[in-house]
């Protein structure tokens, strides 16, 4: 399994080609090296071997854990609470990783933590930024985007009254945005749509600098 320790990950068809074993054992072999601890299950049918992993540096892994969380459900972005907590806009950091896709809602648990996939329509899928973890890339929200995806699935419960402070009432620190931050969350707001949506933002932007 050397070429496959060398492999972020790899999925059931390469352990075959590898191992030249037939397709039908070949769910034995990797659950017998899942449970000595040789193989690392990402989902089904994708593995990491752990050597792989314990050769990571402690921020190679922080990244690592990002990309995988694209590669489980392409296509996808990382986005909402997770980002929100890297771009300090939600006063914690949230552990599990949630992502935006154009597929159906998902979840797994791994040896890497928890991910959640939210379902999005075409139009409004995109504004994310490329990262790389070593030599592949994968796509994180942009500041304003992670913010839109995050009101955007909040907004039916999310009361927008003229005496109603939402910076406030959200829990959100928007001191970090930037002109043009508001500018790319007013275009996916005009996206979108929703004159509920449109009075949040000017209600956020009101009050972004008054706490």
């Amino acid at each position: 399994m050397t070429e496959l320790n060398n492999l972020p990950f790899f999925t059931t068809n390469e352990l075959v080609t590898s191992k030249n074993i037939l397709d039908t054992s070949v769910k034995q072999y990797a659950k017998r090296k899942i449970d000595d601890g040789s193989l690392l299950g990402l989902k089904k049918g994708m593995y990491v071997s752990r050597e792989y992993v314990s050769g990571l540096m402690p921020n190679d892994l922080n990244l690592y854990k990002e990309f995988i969380a694209t590669v489980i459900k392409q296509p996808s972005y990382i986005s909402l609470e997770y980002a929100l907590g890297i771009y300090q806009i939600l006063p914690e950091m949230v552990a599990s990783i949630t992502c935006v896709t154009l597929s159906r809602p998902y979840s797994l648990n791994n040896y890497f933590g928890n991910y959640f996939y939210r379902s999005i329509k075409k139009d409004l899928f995109g504004g994310f930024e490329i990262k790389y973890f070593k030599n592949s890339n994968y796509y994180f929200a942009s500041k304003s985007k992670a913010l839109f995806d995050h009101l955007y699935y909040k907004l039916p419960t999310i009361p927008v009254g003229k005496s109603t402070n939402l910076v406030e009432e959200l829990r959100l620190d928007l001191t970090s945005m930037k002109k043009e931050d508001w500018e790319n969350l007013s275009f996916w707001s005009k996206k979108l749509g929703s004159d509920k949506f449109s009075n949040l933002v000017l209600n956020l932007k009101g009050n972004a600098y008054n706490n």
